[in-house]
């Protein structure tokens, strides 16, 4: 299902060297994910929700797609149709408020979140390639504003998830291309840092969380190796070098 939308390598050892997105443009997660996967395997289980009480909820993909087409036919008896801006103000305004909690035990608010932050990012990308520098710096600049990182943190595996940080390393690599190299240098700091924090846990963990550590790990390396690809050698040559000196301290401390 993926690899119509994005393309990997890897070096010998299987750890990540480059990602690309593919037809952002026309992507849409109900319809090339969770429809796509409901035909396949639609007795898939793709949310096991367990109550207070422990009582367990389970839907499987063939029920997430049903659910969510009736949602759809919801809102095209309203009269919305394709192109309509659904409260989409509204939205970032509840997104940017300080006393919101996003329950990432929960999958609707954890797909709601990377569906937004995807959908700054894919706008992102497509003014950039329109050459419509403005408003890609607008767009990344926004993102950042209504969906602050400590409320909603780039690298959030720890809660049960997949990361987001994928989407602030294209945001680093939007930046630089449009010459923008201090804002690059302030986003990766702040994931960076984040990152830093989900090493120093999957290491409290290692002997059952060595992937977790490995692919947090891989995810400055690639951040770096597109620092670099952008022409910024020194500040890649230098979170580098924080990283493995990061490393050295407490993988020590840690076999002890």
């Amino acid at each position: 299902v993926a690899s119509k939308f994005v393309e990997v390598e890897e070096d010998g050892r299987g750890a990540l060297k480059h990602i690309s997105f593919k037809n952002t443009a026309k992507f849409n997660f109900a319809f090339d994910i969770v429809d796509e996967i409901a035909k396949r395997d639609p007795d898939r289980l793709a949310m096991l929700h367990v109550s207070d009480h422990f009582t367990e909820r389970r839907f499987t993909f063939k029920e997430m797609s049903e659910l969510s087409n009736q949602a759809a036919n919801y809102f095209l008896d309203l009269g919305i149709k394709r192109g309509d801006k659904v409260m989409l103000q509204s939205s970032y305004d509840a997104l940017a408020r300080k006393d919101y909690y996003v329950d990432y035990q929960n999958l609707y608010t954890f797909l709601g979140v990377m569906s937004i932050r995807n959908l700054f990012v894919s706008s992102a990308a497509a003014f950039l390639k329109a050459g419509e520098y403005d408003r890609v710096e607008a767009v990344l600049d926004k993102c950042q504003e209504v969906m602050d990182p400590e409320l909603y943190p780039y690298e959030n595996s720890i809660y049960g998830w997949s990361s987001n940080a994928l989407f602030p390393i294209e945001m680093i690599k939007d930046y630089y291309a449009i010459d923008r190299k201090e804002k690059a240098h302030r986003l990766a700091e702040v994931l960076y840092g984040q990152i830093e924090q989900v090493v120093l846990f999957y290491l409290d963990f290692y002997p059952t969380m060595k992937d977790e550590f490995e692919y947090a790990c891989n995810l400055v390396y690639f951040m770096t190796n597109e620092i670099s690809k952008a022409g910024d050698e020194s500040f890649a040559v230098e979170l580098s070098k924080k990283f493995s000196s990061f490393l050295n301290d407490n993988t020590s401390i840690a076999a002890q």
